[in-house]
Protein backbone atom coordinates (compact mmCIF):
# COMPACT_ATOMS: atom_id res chain seq x y z
CA UNK A 1 0.00 0.00 0.00
CA UNK A 2 1.47 3.52 -1.13
CA UNK A 3 0.95 5.89 1.99
CA UNK A 4 0.31 9.80 1.05
CA UNK A 5 2.80 11.84 2.78
CA UNK A 6 1.47 14.34 5.81
CA UNK A 7 -0.28 17.54 4.36
CA UNK A 8 2.43 20.25 4.45
CA UNK A 9 1.88 23.49 6.93
CA UNK A 10 4.53 24.95 4.74
CA UNK A 11 3.53 24.53 1.30
CA UNK A 12 0.60 23.20 -0.40
CA UNK A 13 0.83 20.35 -2.80
CA UNK A 14 -0.70 22.23 -5.36
CA UNK A 15 1.85 25.06 -5.54
CA UNK A 16 4.31 22.38 -6.14
CA UNK A 17 2.47 21.77 -9.74
CA UNK A 18 1.57 25.12 -10.65
CA UNK A 19 5.98 25.90 -10.36
CA UNK A 20 7.08 27.27 -13.84
CA UNK A 21 8.61 25.00 -16.00
CA UNK A 22 11.73 26.23 -15.57
CA UNK A 23 11.80 25.22 -11.91
CA UNK A 24 10.76 21.76 -12.94
CA UNK A 25 13.97 21.77 -15.84
CA UNK A 26 16.32 22.90 -13.64
CA UNK A 27 15.65 20.60 -10.56
CA UNK A 28 15.86 17.99 -13.12
CA UNK A 29 19.61 19.14 -14.43
CA UNK A 30 20.31 19.12 -10.92
CA UNK A 31 19.17 15.92 -10.05
CA UNK A 32 20.85 13.92 -12.50
CA UNK A 33 23.94 16.66 -12.04
CA UNK A 34 24.37 15.56 -8.18
CA UNK A 35 23.70 11.74 -8.96
CA UNK A 36 26.36 12.17 -11.82
CA UNK A 37 28.81 14.02 -9.53
CA UNK A 38 28.27 11.41 -6.39
CA UNK A 39 29.36 8.80 -8.71
CA UNK A 40 32.14 10.41 -9.93
CA UNK A 41 33.28 11.28 -6.17
CA UNK A 42 32.73 8.12 -5.26
CA UNK A 43 29.55 7.54 -3.45
CA UNK A 44 27.71 4.52 -3.35
CA UNK A 45 24.57 3.49 -5.11
CA UNK A 46 22.60 4.86 -1.87
CA UNK A 47 24.15 8.03 -1.40
CA UNK A 48 23.70 8.84 -5.27
CA UNK A 49 20.17 8.22 -5.17
CA UNK A 50 19.97 10.74 -1.94
CA UNK A 51 21.83 12.77 -4.15
CA UNK A 52 18.98 12.57 -7.09
CA UNK A 53 16.26 13.16 -4.77
CA UNK A 54 17.92 16.06 -2.88
CA UNK A 55 18.59 17.97 -6.18
CA UNK A 56 14.97 17.21 -7.18
CA UNK A 57 13.79 19.35 -4.24
CA UNK A 58 17.58 21.77 -3.65
CA UNK A 59 15.46 25.17 -4.76
CA UNK A 60 11.71 24.47 -4.49
CA UNK A 61 11.55 26.92 -1.10
CA UNK A 62 12.02 29.60 -3.80
CA UNK A 63 8.39 28.13 -5.37
CA UNK A 64 7.79 28.43 -1.67
CA UNK A 65 8.39 31.96 -1.06
CA UNK A 66 6.80 32.80 -4.17
CA UNK A 67 4.14 31.40 -3.33
CA UNK A 68 3.55 34.09 -0.68
CA UNK A 69 4.81 36.87 -2.27
CA UNK A 70 4.30 37.79 -5.51
CA UNK A 71 7.50 40.14 -5.60
CA UNK A 72 9.72 37.24 -4.74
CA UNK A 73 10.45 36.66 -8.01
CA UNK A 74 11.29 39.94 -9.68
CA UNK A 75 13.59 41.16 -6.38
CA UNK A 76 15.27 37.93 -6.31
CA UNK A 77 15.95 38.26 -10.22
CA UNK A 78 17.11 42.12 -10.01
CA UNK A 79 19.61 41.03 -6.67
CA UNK A 80 21.14 38.41 -8.96
CA UNK A 81 21.41 39.99 -11.72
CA UNK A 82 23.06 43.12 -9.68
CA UNK A 83 25.88 40.48 -8.57
CA UNK A 84 24.47 39.48 -4.69
CA UNK A 85 25.88 36.33 -3.89
CA UNK A 86 24.26 33.41 -1.29
CA UNK A 87 24.98 35.54 1.45
CA UNK A 88 22.92 38.53 0.39
CA UNK A 89 20.41 36.88 -1.17
CA UNK A 90 19.86 34.63 2.14
CA UNK A 91 20.20 37.44 4.29
CA UNK A 92 17.22 39.52 2.47
CA UNK A 93 15.01 36.39 2.75
CA UNK A 94 15.51 36.23 6.51
CA UNK A 95 15.07 39.67 6.79
CA UNK A 96 11.37 39.91 4.66
CA UNK A 97 10.34 36.17 5.42
CA UNK A 98 11.87 34.94 8.33
CA UNK A 99 13.33 32.13 6.85
CA UNK A 100 15.53 31.24 3.85
CA UNK A 101 14.61 29.48 0.68
CA UNK A 102 17.10 26.46 1.57
CA UNK A 103 15.56 26.07 4.83
CA UNK A 104 11.81 26.27 3.97
CA UNK A 105 13.15 23.14 1.19
CA UNK A 106 14.72 21.57 3.96
CA UNK A 107 11.77 21.36 5.98
CA UNK A 108 8.79 20.54 3.32
CA UNK A 109 11.26 17.21 2.79
CA UNK A 110 11.03 17.06 6.70
CA UNK A 111 7.59 17.33 6.84
CA UNK A 112 7.71 14.63 3.68
CA UNK A 113 9.54 12.44 5.80
CA UNK A 114 12.68 12.33 3.41
CA UNK A 115 15.54 10.66 5.42
CA UNK A 116 17.35 13.34 7.74
CA UNK A 117 20.26 13.34 5.14
CA UNK A 118 18.42 14.56 2.22
CA UNK A 119 16.48 17.68 4.16
CA UNK A 120 19.56 18.74 5.80
CA UNK A 121 21.62 18.56 2.56
CA UNK A 122 19.10 20.77 0.97
CA UNK A 123 18.51 23.17 4.04
CA UNK A 124 22.44 23.49 4.24
CA UNK A 125 23.18 23.57 0.21
CA UNK A 126 24.85 27.59 0.89
CA UNK A 127 26.92 26.48 3.35
CA UNK A 128 28.24 22.86 2.37
CA UNK A 129 30.05 21.01 5.35
CA UNK A 130 29.17 17.41 4.14
CA UNK A 131 30.12 15.54 0.91
CA UNK A 132 25.98 15.01 0.07
CA UNK A 133 25.90 18.95 0.64
CA UNK A 134 28.79 20.13 -1.80
CA UNK A 135 28.07 17.36 -4.10
CA UNK A 136 24.72 19.45 -4.54
CA UNK A 137 26.16 22.64 -3.88
CA UNK A 138 28.17 21.54 -7.30
CA UNK A 139 25.12 19.92 -8.91
CA UNK A 140 23.36 23.55 -8.75
CA UNK A 141 25.99 24.74 -11.08
CA UNK A 142 25.68 22.73 -14.20
CA UNK A 143 23.01 25.32 -15.27
CA UNK A 144 24.91 28.86 -15.60
CA UNK A 145 24.20 31.22 -13.35
CA UNK A 146 22.60 33.52 -15.77
CA UNK A 147 19.24 32.55 -15.78
CA UNK A 148 17.90 34.48 -13.01
CA UNK A 149 14.60 33.21 -12.83
CA UNK A 150 15.12 29.92 -11.96
CA UNK A 151 19.14 29.77 -10.45
CA UNK A 152 20.52 29.93 -7.49
CA UNK A 153 23.41 31.42 -7.12
CA UNK A 154 25.68 32.68 -9.99
CA UNK A 155 28.27 29.68 -9.67
CA UNK A 156 31.29 28.15 -11.35
CA UNK A 157 30.44 24.31 -11.94
CA UNK A 158 34.43 23.82 -12.38
CA UNK A 159 35.10 25.33 -9.29
CA UNK A 160 32.66 23.84 -7.67
CA UNK A 161 33.59 20.34 -9.03
CA UNK A 162 36.96 21.15 -7.60
CA UNK A 163 36.04 21.27 -4.25
CA UNK A 164 35.27 17.73 -4.78
CA UNK A 165 38.06 16.44 -6.53
CA UNK A 166 36.26 16.14 -9.84
CA UNK A 167 36.65 19.23 -11.43
CA UNK A 168 38.35 17.42 -14.65
CA UNK A 169 34.69 16.45 -15.59
CA UNK A 170 32.48 19.60 -15.93
CA UNK A 171 31.72 18.40 -19.36
CA UNK A 172 30.70 15.03 -19.15
CA UNK A 173 28.72 16.07 -15.64
CA UNK A 174 26.89 18.94 -18.32
CA UNK A 175 26.38 16.96 -20.91
CA UNK A 176 24.41 13.67 -18.91
CA UNK A 177 22.62 16.29 -17.34
CA UNK A 178 21.26 18.01 -20.08
CA UNK A 179 20.55 14.65 -22.00
CA UNK A 180 18.28 13.76 -18.73
CA UNK A 181 16.47 16.64 -18.52
CA UNK A 182 16.07 16.78 -22.25
CA UNK A 183 14.39 13.25 -22.28
CA UNK A 184 12.41 13.52 -19.30
CA UNK A 185 11.16 17.03 -20.19
CA UNK A 186 10.06 15.60 -23.92
CA UNK A 187 7.96 13.07 -21.97
CA UNK A 188 5.76 15.47 -20.86
CA UNK A 189 5.17 17.62 -23.67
Amino acid sequence: MIRRPPRSTLFPYTTLFRSDEGTWARALVTSRGAKVIGRLAGLGHEQCEHAFVAGLFVDFGTSMLAGRDSAYRQWRSVLLRDGAGAEELLERELEIYGTTHAQQSGQLLEEWNLPPIISSAVANHHDPATDLERILRAAMAVIPGDDFETSCVNLDLEETLDTIGVGEHAEFVRREAALFANSATSAFI
